[in-house]
C-alpha cells in the first residue's frame, strides 16, 4: 500500500465523512440513482462493486479511476468487490465504440483475467473480493439465457440506450451479440445482489445505461428486495474535454512490462497546469490540504504539482523501487545528462527498452561493429551527419563523451555483459543489447 493511501487512512478517519461526500470532494461523483438514499445507506457498511473487462493484460489509467473510487469506499468502512468480465469480454461492450471489438480467444481472456486480478489485489489489498462472471454466465445455455434473462428484459428500453442508438445509426450497425452485452452486465448486478448482498454498482459515466439495466433486472428477480443503487464517476478528461490517459503509443498502462515506470512518470509529470490539481484530487489519495498547498505553489514553483502527481502515482503503482528507477532514468535521459557510468546498471537500461530505440547484435560480431554503425542501425542520424558528429567529438557510450572520431565497440562497454547506452549528441540516445544466438542483428 502506497504512502499516500496510508496518509489517507487517518485523513478519512479524521474527517469521518460519508463516502458520497468524500467522492464529491475528490471530483469522483457523477450521476447517482438517488444521492440522498445512497448517503443514507452509506451510514452503515455497504457492499459495492465495479466491473473490469479483461480486454488487455493490464489495466490502464482510466480503469484506475474505478479502483481509486473503491479505495475510498474501503477507507470509509465498506466492503468492495471487483468483477472481472471473463464472459462479457468475449462479446465486448459497444459503449463508446464505432465498431465491433476484435474477437478474443478464451485462452487470451483467461490469461488477461489472471493478470488483472493480480493487479487489483496489489492495488486494493487482500480484503478486496474478486469475482469473475464466467463462473455464472459461462455455464448458461442459450435457452437458459432466454428463459432466465430474456423474458425479464424489454427490447424497447434496450433500444433507448445511447450506446445502442448511436451504433444502430452508424454505418457498421450493431450485432446481436453486442446488443445482448447490456443484458449480461445487468445479470452481473442481479447475481451479485442475490449471492453476495451487493447493493451498489459504481462505474464510469459511459456505463450509466448498463448499470441501470442491472437495477431493473434485479428488481424483476426480487420485486420485494432491497433498494439497489448506482453511482457513476466522470471519465478522466483534460480541462478542454479531451480524454486523458492516452499516449502516442497507446494507453497509459499500469503494469511495468507494458509501460515502464519511467514512461509512466514522464506522462504524469508533463500534465498541464490546468489539469494537474484535478488529477491530484481524482487519482491520488493525498489529503486535501496537501493538494491545496500544491495549488498555491503552482505559480511560485513551476512543475512542483506535476512532480507531486508523478511521484505519488508512480510510488503507489510501482513501489519505491519503481519510483527510484523512474527518477534515475529521468536524470539519465535528459539532454546533456552527465550521469557517471558507475551510476548506471544493466537493470536500469533494460527497463528502458520500450522507451528508447534498441538494436540487438551477436556477441561474436561485437568487435566488428563501430559506434557509427550502431548509431545508423538505431536511426539516430544519417551517415554524413553522424560522421561529422563523431569527428567533432559528440559520440557517447554509457553517457561518456568520446574523443574525436569513431571507434569499435567492445565487451568492456557492456554493463554486466548485456547492454550499453549510446548517444549521437546530447539528446539522441539508444540501447545496444547483446545476444549469444548466432546471426542476431
Amino acid at each position: 500500500m502506497g504512502q499516500s493511501v496510508i496518509r489517507s487512512l487517518s485523513f478519512a478517519a479524521r474527517e469521518s465523512r460519508n463516502v458520497v461526500e468524500v467522492l464529491s470532494s475528490r471530483v469522483l461523483l457523477g450521476h447517482t440513482s438517488n444521492r440522498e438514499k445512497i448517503v443514507d445507506a452509506a451510514r452503515n457498511p455497504m457492499k459495492v462493486y465495479c466491473g473490469f473487462d479483461p480486454t488487455a493484460d493490464s489495466l490502464h489509467l482510466g480503469n484506475y479511476l474505478g479502483l481509486v473510487a473503491l479505495k475510498w469506499f474501503q477507507l470509509c468502512g465498506h466492503e468492495v468487490f471487483c468483477l472481472i468480465g471473463g464472459s462479457t469480454a468475449r462479446i465486448g461492450d459497444p459503449s463508446g465504440k464505432s465498431g465491433e471489438r476484435p474477437i478474443m480467444s478464451p485462452k487470451v481472456i483467461e490469461r488477461n483475467s489472471v493478470r488483472i486480478e493480480e493487479s487489483i489485489k496489489r492495488i486494493l489489498g487482500p480484503c478486496v473480493k474478486v469475482v469473475n462472471n464466467l463462473d455464472w454466465i459461462g455455464s448458461l445455455s442459450f435457452l437458459d439465457f432466454l428463459d432466465t434473462i430474456g423474458r425479464k428484459s424489454r427490447v424497447g428500453s434496450m433500444l433507448n440506450r445511447e450506446s445502442v442508438r448511436s451504433r444502430l445509426e452508424s454505418p457498421t450497425g450493431l450485432s446481436f451479440a453486442e446488443f445482448s452485452y447490456q443484458l449480461l452486465q445487468a445479470y452481473d448486478y442481479a447475481h451479485l445482489y442475490e449471492n453476495y448482498g451487493v447493493t451498489l454498482q459504481i462505474g464510469g459515466s459511459d456505463q450509466l445505461g448498463n448499470m441501470q439495466a442491472g437495477v431493473d433486472l434485479a428488481k424483476k428477480f426480487r420485486p420485494d428486495g432491497e433498494t439497489l443503487h448506482t453511482l457513476t464517476f466522470p471519465l478522466l478528461t483534460t480541462a478542454d474535454g479531451k480524454k486523458y490517459g492516452k499516449t502516442e503509443k497507446g494507453a497509459v498502462w499500469l503494469e511495468a512490462d507494458r509501460l515502464s515506470p519511467y514512461s509512466f512518470y514522464q506522462y504524469l509529470v508533463q500534465a498541464q497546469d490546468a489539469d494537474v490539481i484535478n488529477l491530484l484530487r481524482k487519482l491520488t489519495m493525498l489529503p486535501e490540504e496537501s493538494i491545496l498547498e500544491a495549488e498555491e505553489e503552482l505559480l511560485e514553483a513551476p512543475l512542483s504539482a506535476q512532480r507531486l502527481l508523478a511521484e505519488t502515482l508512480t510510488r503507489d503503482l510501482h513501489g519505491e523501487d519503481g519510483l527510484a528507477s523512474a527518477l534515475k532514468a529521468t536524470d539519465l535521459l535528459k539532454p546533456g545528462s552527465i550521469v557517471d557510468r558507475s551510476q548506471l546498471s544493466s537493470e536500469l537500461l533494460l527497463s528502458l527498452t520500450g522507451d528508447l530505440p534498441v538494436v540487438t547484435v551477436n556477441r561474436k560480431k561485437l568487435r566488428e561493429i563501430s559506434l557509427k554503425s550502431v548509431l545508423l542501425m538505431l536511426k539516430l542520424g544519417k551517415r554524413s551527419g553522424l560522421e561529422q558528429l563523431l569527428k567533432d567529438g559528440h559520440g557517447y557510450i554509457n553517457n561518456q563523451r568520446l574523443e574525436a572520431g569513431d571507434r569499435r565497440i567492445s565487451e568492456d562497454d557492456l554493463l554486466d555483459g548485456q547492454v550499453m547506452l549510446v548517444g549521437a549528441g546530447k539528446k539522441k540516445k539508444g540501447l545496444v543489447r547483446v545476444k549469444d544466438e548466432p546471426g542476431a542483428r
